[in-house]
């Protein structure tokens, strides 16, 4: 079986394999799970935060739908946040789901003054 799709992009099951990997290193308590035919992965948090995640019209176009627990008519999930790669993809679940990005490291050189 291929992991790659017809129009050269990476198979939904990469794809939800890719979120699970990314939840554990985040360290956030949800699942992925198929979606209907629109999306590719659908992330349910334990916050009962819903993270929809779809294909564009090319290989590496997404978007990304959420919807925080309790919201009826987020209009986030009405207009989706368009990605054009993996990583803006993965940045925008990261966002929905309220992961902190951590602290920039600086790496500076130290010169002794003796």
């Amino acid at each position: 079986m291929s992991s790659v799709t017809s129009n050269g992009g990476v198979d939904d099951a990469r794809v939800r394999s890719l979120l699970i990997d990314s939840l554990a290193l985040w360290r956030v308590d949800g699942a992925v799970v198929s979606a209907d035919a629109r999306a590719s992965a659908l992330i349910i948090a334990a916050d009962g935060t819903h993270v929809w995640i779809e294909r564009g019209d090319s290989a590496f176009r997404w978007f990304v739908r959420s919807r925080k627990p309790g919201d009826t008519a987020d209009p986030r999930e009405a207009r989706p946040r368009p990605c054009s790669s993996i990583v803006g993809m993965l940045n925008a679940v990261r966002s929905a789901l309220g992961v902190n990005t951590g602290e920039a490291v600086r790496i500076a050189s130290w010169a002794s003054g003796e």
